[in-house]
């Protein structure tokens, strides 16, 4: 059996009543190798030692706490970890880090029309609560209460606050103009390699183009005019 060495014993420390902790060769085995060994946020460490490694510092500081909610708190963000290892939710985990780094907020599922959508959320066996989707490019919150099997979609002001910030980003003139929002995104589908972000003008006004990696999709959005001016 393997031998455990110090951040294991770490999280051993950490480990949730209930829960089996596993040596760090074991976790590693089970996983897999992580696909892009190259630097998260200036970290040079896989998704799998950044795992480890923040297992290993939640476990260090519950050893420290004094507060037995505190404590409580820590043994949750350990779950979560392992939620995600133990679902298979690794590789999507990493995609979402690396995604929020320069993608738009993310949205869980795209649907063109809100019929499609009401569909979609009440025929999924576990609607995924709090997760965004897009409706006609437009952000919407899932609501589930599992007890009373209640599904909902909200509308949510999420992409306000995102556009905001680019606003500013955003060239004082486009090179890429296009008379009818079709042009503009058949330009970007013909692309080679798709674009995280690109400024359009569609029929003089200044848009931007969000690319959403996990759905494969372009939204675009015309920028707000107050903070063009």
């Amino acid at each position: 059996m393997a031998s455990l060495d110090a951040e294991s014993l770490d999280r051993k420390a950490l480990a949730p009543e209930g829960f089996v902790d596993l040596p760090v060769d074991h976790e590693l085995r089970k996983s897999g190798p992580s696909r892009n060994a190259h630097s998260y946020r200036g970290i040079p460490m896989s998704i799998h030692d950044i795992i480890l490694a923040t297992q290993g510092l939640l476990g260090r500081t519950l050893n420290a706490a004094q507060s037995p909610q505190d404590k409580e708190f820590l043994k949750v963000a350990a779950a979560a970890l392992r939620f995600i290892s133990e679902t298979g939710a690794v590789y999507p985990f990493e995609d979402y880090l690396q995604l929020s780094q320069e993608a738009p907020p993310y949205a869980a599922a795209s649907f063109a029309a809100r019929e499609a959508a009401e569909t979609w959320l009440q025929q999924h066996p576990e609607p995924p609560h709090g997760a965004f989707v897009l409706i006609s490019d437009d952000y919407h919150i899932v609501m589930y209460v599992r007890e009373l099997n209640d599904r909902r979609l909200f509308p949510h002001p999420v992409l306000q606050s995102y556009l905001a910030q680019l606003t500013p980003k955003a060239p004082s003139g486009s090179e890429h103009s296009f008379d009818t929002l079709e042009n503009g995104i058949a330009w970007l589908h013909a692309q080679p390699e798709s674009l995280p972000r690109v400024y359009l003008s569609i029929a003089g006004i200044p848009h931007v183009a969000l690319y959403h990696r996990n759905l494969h999709h372009y939204a675009l959005y015309p920028l707000p005019k107050a903070k063009l001016e």
